[in-house]
């Protein structure tokens, strides 16, 4: 946000808001803060990738269709290893995935210029197709879980998850994927 962005004083004050809506946490350190979000990652994660099975995003055989395609889509074709990387998993698992969702006919293996062995992987028509049902869907679901939420919590939740993921990113050496912050907030 630009300096004397007349929006500046409403986060300030959002922000003010929600710090004196968290007061229980002035009793708790920073060391045992950062494990409560560390340990409300995985277990928020492992809750939506259940309910992804139910929205058809996500299926116990495959696993992470909408990964694949969110990250070929969003960020341009990449190849196998730069996927793994990202997430990080192992090639060997993305090939998988990979591999299955070429046969169905949402992705596709082209030609890689800076690579003569590691295609590239890009999305077909049918995957972009699957990919705008399962935002949809992926919408309709943000918008159950956040209607209790003010868009000032939402907003420092996700900047703090952001955050430390890219810091764990940084220290390990890989980057990963960009964070969502980015992008103008769907939501609105």
């Amino acid at each position: 946000m630009a300096k004397g962005d007349g929006d500046k004083k409403k986060t300030a004050k959002g922000s003010k808001k929600l710090v004196k809506a968290a007061s229980p946490a002035k009793n708790m350190g920073r060391r045992d803060l950062s494990l409560a979000v560390m340990n409300s990652v995985p277990w928020l994660y492992f809750r939506l990738q259940a309910q992804s099975q139910n929205l058809g995003t996500e299926n116990a055989q495959r696993g992470g269709a909408w990964g694949i395609l969110n990250s070929v889509i969003t960020q341009g074709p990449q190849t196998v290893p730069q996927l793994a990387r990202a997430r990080p998993v192992s090639r060997q698992h993305i090939q998988k995935l990979a591999n299955e969702m070429a046969a169905d006919g949402l992705i596709q293996f082209v030609a890689n210029p800076a690579h003569r062995r590691s295609q590239l992987i890009e999305a077909t028509p049918k995957g972009l197709d699957a990919y705008a049902r399962m935002n949809a869907s992926l919408g309709e679901l943000a918008d159950a879980l956040g209607k209790d939420f003010s868009k000032e919590e939402l907003f420092v939740a996700a900047s703090v998850i952001e955050r430390m993921r890219a810091k764990l990113a940084d220290t390990q050496g890989g980057g990963g994927a960009p964070g969502a912050l980015p992008l103008p907030l769907a939501a609105e």
